[in-house]
């Protein structure tokens, strides 16, 4: 899931973990485990119609 930081935002540390934003101050954090939801009230916003990248060992569907 892709979130829109704040402006000025450099990355977000939530969970353990490091999220690097890049140049426009999006972050890309894992569906589950509810990141989403606990940055909301530090000014991160989903970016809604952003389809999530595909795996690399992935299948197109009816492949």
């Amino acid at each position: 899931m892709k979130l829109q930081g704040p402006k000025g935002c450099g990355g977000a540390s939530v969970g353990g973990q490091f999220f690097q934003a890049d140049k426009n101050g999006v972050i890309e954090v894992p569906d589950e485990g509810g990141y989403a939801a606990m940055l909301a009230p530090h000014g991160f916003a989903p970016i809604v119609g952003v389809t999530p990248a595909k795996k690399a060992d992935e299948k197109p569907a009816g492949a």
